[in-house]
C-alpha cells in the first residue's frame, strides 16, 4: 500500500517559557561576548559603515561611525545593568546602521529579546547570527533557546546537537541538548500514541547535521501514527516486520510497540544511533511483547546480498519504509528491491510506504514503476 503524507506534524503546539539560567545575557567569562570579539576587517566597531553619499563630509561620516558605536556599547553595558528594553533599542539602532551586521551583536540583541519576552524577534535575530556566523556555537544554542520558546523543540534539538558538535567540551550545552531530545521525544509520543523515545546523545543521533538519516522526518511520523491508529495490536502483535531505510528508527519502533517483531535496518553509519534508539526504548517493547533488532542494510545499493536473508519469514509480514523517495534516483532501486524482497518471502508479503510529495514526476514515476513490476498499488486516502 501507498501512503501519502499528508498530515500536519504538530498538532499539540505547546508553550514552552523561557528557563532559568538558559537565557541570561552573558557578556563576561567563557561564553563573553567581549566588544572586540570577532571584528571582520573595517571599522573598530566591527561592522562596516554605510557607504559614504556625496552630501556626507569626511567629518559626518567620522559622527555617524562614532553614533554606531556607542550604540554597541551603550546596548551591552545596558544588557549587562539587566535594563533590556533600553538595551534592545540600542541594538535596534545599531543593527538598522550597519551594512553588514555582525554575529555577536545579533545574539546579544537575540537574548536580550528573550528577556523581553519577543520569542519570535529573538528567533529571527539568532538565526541570522547563525547564518553570519556558522561556526560559532554560541549561536547555535541562542538560536536552539529561541526556538525552544516558540515551540519549536525538533529545530532546537538539531540546533543544540550543532553547538554541541562545535563544542563537545562544553557540559551545559550537552544537558541542554539532552533535555530538548527528551521534550521532543514527548512531543512525539504524544502524536503517534506510544511512549517513544529518541535520543540526542548516540552518534549521527537525531537532530544533528549528519545527513537523511539521522532526521525525524514527518512521513515516519505519519506512518508510525498510522501503525498505532490504524492497524494497532491487531494487525502486528507477533507479526514480522522489516523497516528500510530506518534513520533514527521510529516507524520500527512504533510497530516493535505494537507487539512486532521488528527489524530496523539503514547503513553502517547509521546503524550505531539506530540500535542506541532500539535500546533506548527496549524495556517498553518487551512489555509490549514485541522485539525490535536494528541490522544493516542500504536497500539503495546492495540488492542481492544476504542481508535480504537476515530478515525473518515476511511471508505473513509487513515490509515499512517512509520517505524512502525523494527524487527519480531512488525510484528504480527501491521497486528493485521491494521486487526481491517479494520474490524471498512470497506475494502474500505487505508492503506500506509513507511517501512525501514534492514532485508529481517522481509520484507518478513511483506509482508506474511500482505497478510495471507487478505490484498491487494504491493510496490511502487521508
Amino acid at each position: 500500500m501507498l501512503k501519502r503524507e499528508t498530515l500536519a506534524s504538530n498538532p499539540c503546539k505547546s508553550s514552552y517559557q523561557r528557563h532559568a539560567g538558559h537565557l541570561n545575557v552573558k557578556l563576561k567569562g567563557t561564553n563573553a561576548l567581549p566588544l572586540q570579539r570577532r571584528k571582520p576587517r573595517g571599522m573598530p566597531c566591527g561592522c562596516t559603515p554605510p557607504a559614504p553619499s556625496a552630501a556626507m563630509s569626511g567629518q559626518n561620516l567620522a559622527q555617524e561611525q562614532e553614533h554606531m558605536l556607542d550604540a554597541k556599547r551603550l546596548g551591552a553595558e545596558l544588557a549587562e545593568a539587566g535594563l533590556f528594553q533600553q538595551a534592545a533599542k540600542a541594538f535596534k539602532i545599531y543593527l538598522e546602521r550597519c551594512v553588514d551586521q555582525e554575529a555577536p551583536v545579533l545574539e546579544m540583541y537575540a537574548q536580550v529579546l528573550q528577556e523581553l519576552e519577543s520569542y519570535d524577534a529573538a528567533r529571527e535575530a539568532a538565526g541570522k547570527a547563525v547564518q553570519l556566523q556558522p561556526d560559532w556555537p554560541d549561536a547555535h544554542a541562542t538560536y536552539a533557546r529561541c526556538c525552544l520558546n516558540c515551540g519549536a523543540v525538533k529545530e532546537a534539538l538539531q540546533a543544540f546537537n550543532t553547538a554541541r558538535l562545535l563544542m563537545p567540551a562544553d557540559p551545559s550545552i550537552a544537558s541542554e541538548a539532552e533535555e530538548a531530545a527528551d521534550l521532543y521525544s514527548r512531543q512525539l509520543s504524544l502524536l503517534v500514541g506510544l511512549p517513544l523515545r529518541l535520543l540526542s546523545h548516540a552518534p549521527g543521533s537525531v537532530g544533528t547535521a549528519r545527513g537523511p538519516g539521522s532526521v525525524v522526518w514527518d512521513s515516519g511520523v505519519l506512518l508510525a501514527w498510522y501503525l498505532k491508529q490504524y492497524l494497532g495490536r491487531p494487525e502486528l502483535a507477533g507479526a514480522p516486520v522489516l523497516e528500510l531505510g530506518s534513520g533514527t528508527g521510529l516507524v520500527g519502533l512504533a510497530a516493535a510497540l505494537c507487539g512486532a517483531q521488528a527489524t530496523l535496518t539503514d547503513t553502517h553509519e547509521v546503524v550505531p544511533s539506530l540500535a542506541a534508539n532500539v535500546a533506548a526504548n527496549a524495556e517498553e517493547i518487551q512489555k509490549a511483547g514485541g522485539a525490535a533488532t536494528a541490522a544493516v542494510f542500504d536497500w539503495d545499493s546492495a540488492i542481492g546480498t544476504p542481508a535480504f536473508g537476515e530478515a525473518a519469514d515476511l511471508s505473513h509480514g509487513w515490509i515499512l519504509g517512509a520517505d524512502l523517495v525523494y527524487s527519480h534516483q531512488q525510484v528504480e532501486p527501491l521497486v528493485a528491491a521491494l521486487s526481491a524482497l517479494r520474490a524471498a518471502h512470497g506475494p502474500s508479503v505487505r508492503m506500506l510506504l509513507a511517501h512525501k510529495h514534492r514532485s508529481d514526476a517522481v509520484d507518478a514515476a513511483l506509482m508506474t514503476s511500482l505497478q510495471a513490476a507487478g505490484f498491487h498499488a494504491h493510496e490511502i486516502p487521508p
